[in-house]
């Protein structure tokens, strides 16, 4: 006659239910890494903000989408590949803020015009840091508060403002892929585990295809109470005041898109910001005579906005030139 089978006792199958339900995703973890490496290579550049929605994520170091290659994010949140040194006597930095066009999308680091500038100025003999400050998808009033929070305990003697056709528009900072996380655990734990990011990914594509948005794609918000001019005014209106209180000398340069320099595009916009400037008393430095002639090689392919290495070459150049004068 068999023996009557043995129930577990309630706190062992409890026991073991838990060891199931914690273990199972470790071991999808670990299997992962294991594929894919163990560092997190699979986080972007940027990493959320409370209020400015993204960052650019401190000693982060790999490749991007929008990076041209690797790359590095120093531990000021710069693109740039060596790390900020305390302010030397004699030494004096001009800081360039901007978005993606500063930060340059799909060029490399040393491609950037601010990479290039600063070894044209150092060139001549000038010690002068040019220190990269561009963010992703910015809009002015992105970049004037990140100038509050991060940019002004960097020292700059200068500043050097990067104004892009899409500025006029504000980004929707709530709704950027970066700042997607639920809570300060979400946050974690897509930073820290390759299984919940890609989950996190796949729920962001499938919210895409239901209308929403993902990527860190610029996303603008063409409905908020203040957009065109008077927005990118507003804005600078406020980083001006801030720099003179602090007695730093602000030059603005106003980068045209592909249509604006073959006249397929036409706007009043630099009218209007040069005599903004003029009023701010800023340099305004239109930067459309370094594009022209207009040749689509000086954009990126299929990209009217973004300028490619060649293009930020002549950027450099033309900023040199005119900031030396």
């Amino acid at each position: 006659m068999s023996q009557p089978r043995r129930q577990l006792p309630w706190w062992k199958k409890l026991c073991f239910a838990a060891l199931i339900v914690l273990g199972l995703p470790l071991v999808l973890e670990a299997g992962a890494r294991l594929l894919h490496g163990w560092n997190r290579h699979w986080l972007d550049c940027h990493r959320p903000h409370p209020t400015l929605g993204w960052v650019l994520r401190e000693g982060w170091a790999g490749k991007w989408s929008w990076t041209g290659g690797y790359a590095r994010i120093n531990g000021q949140g710069l693109r740039m590949d060596e790390e900020l040194a305390p302010k030397g006597a004699g030494t004096r930095r001009l800081l360039c803020l901007g978005d993606s066009v500063t930060f340059g999308a799909n060029v490399k680091t040393s491609e950037t015009f601010p990479s290039q500038l600063q070894q044209r100025l150092q060139a001549r003999g000038l010690s002068w840091q040019v220190l990269n400050g561009g963010v992703t998808s910015y809009d002015p009033a992105q970049e004037q508060e990140w100038l509050e929070a991060f940019g002004w305990r960097l020292e700059p003697d200068a500043l050097l403002v990067t104004f892009c056709r899409n500025d006029v528009y504000p980004s929707r900072r709530q709704v950027s892929d970066a700042h997607r996380s639920a809570g300060k655990a979400g946050q974690w734990l897509s930073e820290h585990s390759l299984i919940f990011f890609k989950l996190e990914r796949l729920a962001a594509r499938v919210r895409a295809g239901w209308g929403g948005s993902s990527g860190q794609q610029m996303v603008v918000d063409q409905t908020a109470p203040l957009t065109g001019f008077p927005f990118v005014e507003q804005a600078y209106r406020r980083l001006a005041a801030s720099a003179q209180a602090r007695g730093v000398p602000v030059s603005l340069a106003l980068m045209p898109t592909f249509e604006t320099l073959t006249g397929a595009k036409p706007d009043g916009l630099t009218a209007q910001l040069t005599a903004l400037g003029v009023e701010l008393g800023w340099r305004v430095i239109d930067l459309t005579p370094a594009l022209l002639p207009a040749e689509a090689a000086l954009f990126l392919p299929h990209d009217p906005i973004h300028p490619s290495a060649a293009g930020y070459t002549r950027i450099a150049a033309y900023l040199a030139s005119r900031l030396v004068d």
